[in-house]
């Protein structure tokens, strides 16, 4: 079960920094979903077993993090399928990549819950007048469809991604810039994810309190 702060966890808080993957919603299932649709269209489209899907996806992904990999491309669905179709048919296929695509995001989309307690935190949150910025790594418009799709857009105040920043967590980067926007006192404000590295290690560093979440596996 996903844990979030309670109300004397928040005493003196007035401003969070929210991640969203795996800390609001389990990432891990709706790419997981995401995948199995994708490799059954693949799989009819070309002969391709799920397996040798899975080993192309992969191999894209590699690539695709090692030319940028510290930037929000590094996260692009649509440069993985490039790749991915341009290593297999051995040429750029613009339909298929912009199909795979928009199949992947439609089906991950569509598979998103929010944690429990989740929507209960982020209204404790709105009540007691503690701003909400949204710092979240992947490029910007797949976090704005994500948050429509759970709903929780009134209860969001600002966002940052590292589309916009140009750098992911645990960079200073995109931590500036939320303390910028929400100009709160640093001493009141509480980061919270559920990725050490990023998250917590990437407040420590900007002498931010913190908060570990516990995300469903």
């Amino acid at each position: 079960m996903n844990k979030f702060p309670n109300n004397s966890e928040l005493s003196g808080i007035k401003a969070i920094f929210l991640d969203l993957d795996n800390t609001l919603y389990d990432y891990h299932a709706s790419h997981k979903y995401a995948l199995f649709i994708c490799s059954r269209k693949f799989s009819k489209n070309y002969g391709v077993s799920s397996k040798g899907f899975y080993g192309l996806y992969e191999n894209s992904k590699k690539i695709v993090k090692k030319i940028v990999p510290t930037q929000a491309a590094s996260h692009s669905r649509l440069l993985y399928f490039q790749v991915l179709f341009e290593n297999y048919l051995g040429k750029t296929n613009v339909k298929a990549t912009l199909e795979y695509e928009s199949l992947y995001w439609r089906s991950f989309i569509a598979k998103m819950v929010l944690f429990n307690d989740a929507l209960n935190f982020l209204k404790n949150c709105k009540k007691n007048k503690i701003k909400i910025c949204l710092i979240t790594d992947l490029t910007a418009r797949i976090q704005f469809e994500k948050i429509e799709f759970l709903k929780i857009a009134k209860y969001i105040d600002y966002i940052v991604s590292s589309e916009e920043v140009g750098e992911e967590k645990p960079s200073s980067k995109i931590f500036n810039l939320a303390i910028q926007k929400v100009r709160v006192n640093r001493s009141k404000i509480l980061v919270l994810g559920d990725d050490y590295k990023r998250d917590i290690l990437g407040a420590k560093r900007m002498g931010l309190r913190s908060y570990l979440t516990c995300a469903n596996k």
